[in-house]
Parts: structure tokens; sequence; C-alpha cells
């Protein structure tokens, strides 16, 4: 398997643990935020035989629509128009074109803290943070 399929194994892995159940369009747009926005450690030994932490850097818009795209197909068993990931690469950039955490407004950047500290609660997470 190639690095590319597993990271996205794992950021489909780690986002499908969090959803237990529908996703909403404004959490996958934030879920999309945080992709973009945020470096995931992973603690090391939780994933991969080598015993080392791993770092998920920030992302694409793009592959985070790709990563949110599948997840609401998984989620919401809808394969219209929100399970194709220029439905939501397009979203982005309309609604939420954030490039930087300090970009995000506050309205918004509540909830966002909400979704990042349930992603921290799974047992393969170290830190999440922020990239500049």
């Amino acid at each position: 398997m190639n690095a590319t399929l597993t990271r996205d194994a794992l950021y489909e892995g780690l986002l499908k643990d969090c959803v237990r159940e529908g996703l909403t369009e404004s959490d996958a747009l934030l879920w999309m935020v945080l992709l973009h926005t945020h470096e995931i450690r992973l603690r090391p030994g939780s994933v991969g035989a080598n015993g080392s932490a791993l770092v998920l850097s920030a992302i694409t818009q793009r592959h985070a629509a790709e990563v949110v795209a599948r997840l609401w197909a998984m989620r919401n068993g809808d394969q219209g128009q929100p399970a194709q990931s220029a439905y939501w690469y397009g979203r982005y950039n309309r609604e939420t074109p954030f490039e930087i955490l300090d970009d995000v407004p506050d309205v918004l950047r509540a909830r966002l803290t909400e979704l990042r500290d349930v992603l921290s609660h799974d047992s393969r997470v170290e830190a999440i943070t922020p990239e500049e």
C-alpha cells in the first residue's frame, strides 16, 4: 500500500471514529478547516510497526475535500453531490476559505475547538497543533 493511501485511511479512520452519527454540512466544513490548518501527531506505536510517532501535516483544501466527501458518504449513506470532493472544495472556498487558525472567526472557532477536542481524545492522537 502506498503512503497516500495509508495517510488517507488514517484521516478517514480518525474522523470516522469522531463522527459516530450523521455528519452535518457545517461540521464537515469545520473538519476540513481542522485538517487544512492543523498538524496531527499520533502516539508512538499507535500506527505502524516501527514504534515511532507519525506526524500528519496539515493537508491541502482539495485533499481535505476528498477526505470529507468519503466521510460524508460513509456516515450519511449519501452518494449524491455531497459525496463528491468538488462539492466540498467549492463550499470551502466560498464559505470557510481559511488558511491558518488565526483566520477563523470567533463564531466558528468555538465549534472548531470542540471538534479538535473530540479528535484529541482518540487514543491514537498525541497532539493537534495549528500550523502557521
